[in-house]
């Protein structure tokens, strides 16, 4: 191989890469490129679009901020898209070729018939320059001959003529059909005008209010419903008639919408704006009229809006939904407060029927969300204030919230004759952040069975069902806490059992932390375990199925009583000695400390408290006293406790429980009914199995 060569061959192709970088790293010159456009400099921000055409038929419209609007043939509202799209296709219009114009011969514009011309297209932008096309024939392509007016063009343009297609349409193609245009933040009232009378409805905050043909509160959800039915209001199509047809002097409804003044913002602290005197004034109010039917078979109606002006038919379904009647407009509910967060709940009667249902009751939150309730603000029949059951307060909460009138008194009434003043019962809600409680007001139960009710700011009266207002108004003993007391399992020391029959009394003691068993003075024996556990799962807390409430003082013959003896141990309290010099303590004190602690016990006994409660059951014993009448005369049971007596008899309960605890004079007895759990538990220890159950009850 000639080395000469191979080097030759090299270094040109090192210049040849050399040079191919160097071309390659170079900057590009920008193509020379022609615009295409027919419109150059290309307009910005169209304001104003018209176009006329040799045969006089003219279209106009104008850009009313983001909305488009029909000046000639009618004024009207346009279609927004379409003139949108219009414009669009307008500003980048483009030509495929170009010719000079000619003074005579084939490109000449009497040859492309631009003189005259057959339309004219005039554009103006928000500065108030003007962009006018003068429009030809077309040629063999389908394309138009188009040339620019004004601005001393030289060339004829060749363009596409769909755009052209879209402005020949009728005029009614660019209306918009819809009726109205506005926003229901704006709405200030109401006014519809019927053949059955006149409503008027007046926005008062959140808040809608009927105040003719008489004062009422109105269903805010069906004032938005029927707005938003007239903001959707639109034409079927356009009719001829005139505006001053007799179509709307027999118009069977008319609808009056007035706005109010949008509200004036706050300008910035740095911007300099002089103080005007002058406040934005409110949109002129909106009128429908609606009149008869356009042919007989009565599909159709005449309309005519006065935000688009113009004479249409609409669907008779359409007007049914917004033909409301009084009825329709008005608020059922008794209130509308956010009763769920109420804090205080007061519930009065005229004369109290039973201890279960006093005069009055009063029901109180506090910080912790607990309620507690009492026959006074203070006290529940001279004794401290009982916790209630806050499922069943929001039981009553929730009934109050979803309650509705059937029924309403608008006439005046005499409110004596209904039990409405003074009012036989009364309800009064206090809620957080409102300034005036609720208070309701209710009256006699009629045979027809409504109850009449009255709030102090209407003066119409609501007719509620009777059935409503028996949950409304729940006894005492349905609104008691469930729990009758709870005792810690490991502060339970000792539990005696008596019973008249059956295993006799039985004694459980805690001893170095074992469960001893004693029956009938006998040995101390281990408790089973499993029973034991079950019975303090039961006194933890004490349930109970329902509540009883006895004006008098029972006491119960062969009853069961269980008595349970709890304390409260606490850590001793030891202060080791302290040098009084150093702070630190010292090698004997250190010594003595020690010494001390091994005789110190690791707890000591704070407090003991003895916690009883008695139960027995009329079912083994007839003569014990019965709450509730029984359909079945009381079978005499096989087990002294056993399951069948244990609230599975259609008849009734069997078995009651007193706790006995002090209680002021004259107060009424608590008895309730208690839980299968504990009953079981208590069955496990009296019910012993090497001895045999009787059938009767114990004798002296």
């Amino acid at each position: 191989m000639n080395v000469k060569l191979t080097l030759a061959m090299l270094v040109v192709l090192l210049v040849l890469a050399g040079v191919v970088l160097y071309v390659a790293h170079q900057p590009r010159p920008a193509p020379h490129r022609t615009t295409r456009l027919v419109f150059t400099p290309r307009p910005t921000a169209i304001r104003t679009l018209a176009f006329h055409t040799a045969h006089g038929r003219t279209l106009r419209f104008e850009r009313h901020g983001r909305h488009w609007r029909m000046i000639r043939p009618v004024r009207a509202w346009a279609r927004d898209y379409t003139i949108n799209d219009l414009v669009q296709t307008l500003r980048k219009l483009s030509w495929h070729y170009r010719v000079r114009i000619e003074k005579t011969g084939g490109h000449s514009p009497a040859a492309a018939g631009l003189a005259p011309p057959r339309a004219v297209l005039t554009l103006t932008d928000k500065t108030g320059k003007t962009y006018t096309l003068d429009i030809g024939r077309h040629n063999s392509d389908g394309r138009l001959y188009v040339c620019r007016a004004g601005m001393k063009s030289r060339y004829l343009y060749v363009v596409g003529a769909a755009w052209l297609r879209r402005l020949e349409r009728p005029s009614m193609k660019f209306r918009n059909r819809n009726l109205t245009r506005f926003h229901t933040a704006r709405v200030a009232s109401i006014r519809i005008q019927s053949r059955t009378g006149t409503i008027t409805i007046v926005r008062h905050g959140q808040r809608w209010i009927i105040t003719k043909p008489f004062l009422a509160p109105a269903n805010k959800s069906k004032v938005a419903n029927w707005l938003s039915n007239v903001q959707l209001l639109t034409a079927h199509r356009f009719s001829s008639e005139s505006q001053k047809s007799a179509a709307w002097k027999q118009g069977p409804l008319t609808i009056e919408v007035r706005f109010q003044a949008p509200s004036e913002k706050k300008p910035k602290k740095s911007a300099k704006i002089k103080p005007t005197t002058t406040h934005p004034a409110a949109a002129p109010p909106l009128v429908i009229h609606f009149g008869r039917y356009t042919d007989l078979t009565d599909k159709f109606r005449y309309a005519l809006s006065s935000q688009n002006p113009t004479v249409c038919v609409v669907r008779n379904t359409t007007f049914q939904s917004l033909d409301q009647s009084l009825a329709d407009w008005r608020d059922k509910a008794l209130t509308r407060a956010k009763v769920m967060k109420a804090t205080r709940l007061a519930m009065r009667r005229r004369v109290g029927i039973s201890p279960a249902t006093p005069a009055s009751l009063y029901l109180r939150k506090n910080k912790k969300g607990a309620w507690r309730m009492g026959t006074t603000p203070g006290n529940f029949a001279g004794g401290p204030l009982l916790p209630a059951d806050a499922p069943a307060v929001q039981r009553v909460l929730k009934e109050l919230k979803k309650i509705r009138a059937g029924k309403f008194i608008d006439a005046p009434v005499d409110l004596k004759k209904l039990g409405l003043n003074p009012p036989r019962q009364s309800l009064r809600l206090d809620i957080p952040n409102k300034v005036h409680p609720v208070v309701i007001a209710l009256g006699t139960s009629q045979k027809n069975g409504w109850t009449p009710a009255k709030l102090p700011q209407w003066p119409s009266v609501y007719l509620i069902p009777n059935k409503a207002i028996t949950r409304l108004l729940p006894p005492v003993t349905a609104l008691r806490s469930r729990i009758v007391t709870a005792i810690p399992g490991p502060n339970v020391s000792a539990i005696t059992i008596t019973s008249p029959v059956g295993a006799g009394s039985v004694r459980l003691l805690h001893i170095s932390s074992k469960w001893m068993l004693t029956r009938r003075m006998r040995k101390k024996t281990a408790a089973p375990a499993g029973a034991v556990q079950d019975l303090l799962d039961a006194l933890n807390p004490v349930q109970n199925k329902q509540w009883y409430l006895k004006a008098h003082r029972i006491h119960p013959l062969h009853a069961v009583v269980l008595r349970v003896t709890t304390h409260t141990r606490t850590a001793p309290i030891h202060h080791p000695p302290v040098e009084k010099s150093t702070g630190k303590k010292s090698a004997s004190a250190a010594a003595a400390m020690k010494t001390v602690a091994k005789k110190i016990p690791p707890a000591r006994v704070a407090g003991q408290q003895v916690v009883s409660i008695e139960l027995w059951n009329r079912k083994i014993w007839p003569g014990c006293p019965h709450l509730r009448s029984s359909a079945r005369k009381p079978a005499v049971a096989g087990k002294l406790l056993g399951r069948a007596t244990i609230g599975k008899n259609p008849a009734g309960p069997h078995w009651y429980a007193l706790l006995l605890e002090p209680q002021a004079a004259g107060a009424p007895q608590w008895v309730f009914q208690p839980s299968s759990m504990l009953v079981k538990a208590i069955e496990s220890f009296i019910a012993a199995p090497s001895q045999p159950m009787v059938n009767k009850p114990a004798t002296k």
